[in-house]
């Protein structure tokens, strides 16, 4: 899926430099480690997107993680690169974790 600059897909071990970036920018106070990005790449029950930045190598617009169990999903974290806010980044991530959401039955997604 493609928005504005921006390309969405799985997270890979490659993003967690920019990954983390955008998340001690996004979040000074209380930044999740590299460590917990890293348990997330290929977990079952979890999805790991990101905002490639389409033309611009290394760097991303933004992610989101959701970890979803039976019929149920939370989103864990969503986070956009300064220079890429009022984009439609944010929204295409979110809409995106709904629509995979909802291709799995999921009846209710927490926040």
């Amino acid at each position: 899926m493609t928005v504005g600059n921006a390309i969405l897909r799985a997270a890979t071990d490659a993003d967690l430099t920019a990954v983390e970036a955008i998340e001690r920018a996004c979040f000074l106070s209380d930044p999740w480690p590299r460590e917990s990005f890293e348990a997330f790449i290929g977990r079952r029950g979890i999805t790991f997107l990101v905002a490639d930045a389409a033309g611009r190598e290394g760097e991303l617009a933004g992610y989101a993680v959701m970890m979803q169990a039976a019929d149920e999903a939370e989103l864990l974290n969503l986070a956009v690169s300064a220079g890429f806010r009022r984009r439609g980044v944010g929204s295409a991530l979110l809409e995106r974790v709904l629509d995979i959401c909802s291709a799995q039955s999921v009846r209710a997604v927490y926040l």
